[in-house]
């Protein structure tokens, strides 16, 4: 599944593969919940380690950023490895995206 709009893309369509990308302004982390179904429905399918690429993500607000968090406790909840790319060249991800680490002993942050 893939979901593009003027801001942001989400795409799903690689199996144990979310891509991100554009700006993320979503009102709410409901918000962010439903536009991450598709992303948690691949990490629940995954059968080994999943991976979330965050590197064309411009922004996220602060309710992306928990959803984030949502996504990195629910593969802590199903003992699913996790790989979460981001750029070290964008500020908020090299602030914000290495912290996750702390919710998953199985997350890794790849900060290229």
């Amino acid at each position: 599944m893939k979901i593009e709009t003027d801001e942001y893309v989400v795409d799903c369509t690689r199996p144990h593969l979310a891509v991100l990308s554009g700006a993320m302004r979503l009102a709410s982390p409901k918000a962010y919940q439903d536009l991450f179904e598709h992303v948690h429905e691949g990490l629940s399918h995954a059968e080994d380690t999943y991976t979330i690429d965050l590197q064309g993500v411009q922004f996220m607000n602060s309710a992306g950023i928990t959803a984030m968090a949502r996504l990195v406790l629910a593969a802590r909840k199903l003992d699913r490895p996790l790989v979460i790319r981001a750029s070290a060249a964008v500020p908020w991800q090299k602030k914000t995206i290495a912290s996750l680490e702390r919710l998953h002993p199985r997350l890794q942050v790849d900060l290229s």
